[in-house]
C-alpha cells in the first residue's frame, strides 16, 4: 500500500530531479516497521534548480510532504554520502519502488 503511493511519488520527484532509489531497513524486509528509509539520489536538474542551500530547503519540503502523504516518518538517506560499509548492510534488504 505505501509502497504503491511511494511509487506514483516517484514519478512526480522525477520531474524535479529528485529520485528515489528504493527503500531499506524493516519496511523493506517486510517487518514491524516505524518509520521508512528511502534512498535517494539528485540528477543535474535538481541541482541546477536548487542550487546550494536552495537544494537542501527542497529536500527539507520532500521529505515533509512524504512524511505526509504516507502518513509516517521518513528518513531520507543520500545514495552518494553512503560509505561502502553502509551500502554492504543497507542494500541486502533493499526494495526498488
Amino acid at each position: 500500500m505505501k509502497d504503491n503511493k511511494l511509487k506514483i511519488l516517484k514519478k512526480e520527484f522525477l520531474k524535479k530531479g529528485f529520485v528515489i532509489e528504493g527503500v531499506v531497513g524493516s519496511f523493506a524486509r517486510g517487518e514491524k516497521y516505524n518509520d521508512i528509509d528511502i534512498i535517494y539520489s539528485l540528477d543535474k536538474k535538481f541541482l541546477n534548480n536548487f542550487p546550494g542551500f536552495k537544494g537542501v530547503i527542497e529536500i527539507e519540503k520532500i521529505k515533509s510532504f512524504l512524511e505526509k502523504e504516507l502518513n509516517i516518518k521518513v528518513d531520507l538517506i543520500a545514495k552518494n554520502s553512503m560509505s561502502n560499509t553502509a551500502k554492504k548492510y543497507m542494500f541486502k534488504d533493499f526494495l526498488n519502488v
